[in-house]
């Protein structure tokens, strides 16, 4: 407890201990929705006479400092308004989306416990109250492709069916030779005749009889 002397001259602190003591979530409310309507306007009823005693002109300064004692004023005037009844009396009502407007999504606190935490939804079906996170990543180009850009070099080509006559076939109409895959190439004698020479060599003279 921040100030307990000053909050102890403004509300009932054993009242408000046994109201606010446990942590208030969704399971430990009351199933009848009429019992929920009337603990949310007890809450608003407490919530503005702490902010009143708090924003008096002679509550001390650090009271409104306090971070809880700041959330609770958020929390406070975008669910509550105040209204005048049939009798003149002020009272607080609960705002509702249609009627009274609330704040939107992205500033509107969804729990006092976390005040960065939001509603959402995700189709009709799936809604929740927390966090989203979002994830981008940036890849950078390599510094020899940022060299070869401003140089103006030209991409290799990538690698792709081929286009043109195929390398197995001969440029003509018809293949003089059809080579299947893996056959071995094409084999050609050759032989050299010396440019003196009009005749071809003889053959190698054979060996002697011993």
């Amino acid at each position: 407890m921040a100030a307990p002397a000053w909050l102890a001259g403004h509300v009932d602190v054993a009242e408000f201990a046994h109201r606010y003591g446990p942590r208030l979530d969704g399971w430990r409310m009351p199933s009848s929705q009429t019992k929920r309507n009337r603990l949310a306007q007890v809450f608003g009823q407490d919530a503005l006479a702490l902010c009143r005693a708090a924003w008096a002109p002679d509550a001390p300064a650090r009271i409104r400092e306090i971070e809880p004692v700041r959330l609770l004023r958020q929390i406070l005037v975008q669910t509550y308004y105040l209204h005048t009844d049939s009798r003149g009396r002020e009272v607080s009502k609960k705002r509702e989306a249609d009627d009274e407007g609330v704040p939107p999504g992205q500033l509107r606190l969804a729990s006092p416990y976390a005040p960065d935490a939001r509603w959402a939804a995700k189709g009709e079906d799936l809604f929740w109250m927390g966090y989203k996170v979002h994830l981008t990543e940036t890849c950078d180009t390599p510094a020899e492709a940022e060299a070869e850009a401003e140089a103006g070099v030209p991409a290799p080509p990538l690698a792709g069916p081929r286009v043109g006559p195929s390398p197995t076939k001969s440029p003509g109409p018809w293949p003089t030779r059809r080579t299947w895959p893996n056959s071995p190439p094409p084999t050609t004698s050759t032989t050299t005749v010396p440019a003196t020479s009009g005749r071809p060599p003889s053959p190698p003279a054979a060996a002697s009889a011993k």
